[in-house]
């Protein structure tokens, strides 16, 4: 049996003007450079638009109302997430006139450094101090995730006849910018700020740190 040769391609014909030839050359290559400039930007853009659907921005409030109406002074520390994407809040502390304050009572160690006077002055002569102090709430932030839209209370401390003296006094070092917060918060996609009272939070060139393993957190 004899099978037949395959056709072999037609070569591709050209005008047979030089210069024509050539243009088309060019005008080919431009169209393919244009094309992956055009696709390389759209990539950068849809990954753009991913970022900032994915943008967490913490802030850092405090106040001295609350929720029970108008008689109701507590004095609070709260976070919220004001962005469109979660946070990872990987450090979280208070400041007193720019030195941290310990995170295992929180509440007594700001007092003790803002206002050692009103503090001892409202615990002296009681059998049980924290009685005096009052009921704090506490809740946990570092290493836990907050969704967008989400806030949540760090600190609060309702005001009473017993504590009323030490209560004012942490109530004017907040007003005056003594007690602050600090938070070191990353996005989904490992981009991270540090987010502090009274200011926009700041991006970070590097990873927030870690809290070393089996350290005792109340905040």
């Amino acid at each position: 049996m004899v099978m037949d040769n395959p056709e072999a391609p037609a070569p591709h014909r050209k005008s047979g003007v030089h210069w024509l030839d050539l243009m088309v050359s060019v005008c080919a290559l431009l169209t393919s450079a244009v094309s992956i400039f055009m696709a390389y930007q759209n990539s950068n853009a849809m990954e753009d638009l991913v970022h900032a659907n994915s943008w967490p921005f913490m802030q850092l409030s405090s106040g001295n109302s609350g929720d029970a109406g108008p008689d109701d002074h507590t004095l609070k520390f709260d976070v919220s997430n004001a962005g469109t994407g979660p946070a990872r809040i990987y450090k979280f502390e208070f400041f007193v006139d720019n030195h941290p304050a310990s995170s295992s009572n929180p509440l007594i160690s700001i007092a003790n450094a803002c206002c050692e006077t009103e503090y001892h002055a409202v615990i002296a002569g009681q059998a049980q101090p924290l009685d005096a102090i009052g009921t704090i709430q506490t809740s946990r932030v570092t290493t836990t995730m907050l969704a967008a839209n989400q806030s949540q209370p760090v600190l609060g401390w309702a005001r009473s006849s017993r504590n009323a003296e030490l209560w004012d006094a942490m109530d004017r070092a907040r007003q005056n910018g003594r007690i602050v917060m600090h938070a070191c918060y990353c996005s989904v996609f490992d981009e991270c700020w540090d987010a502090r009272s009274g200011a926009l939070p700041e991006r970070r060139a590097n990873m927030c740190e870690q809290p070393a393993p089996n350290t005792s957190v109340s905040n």
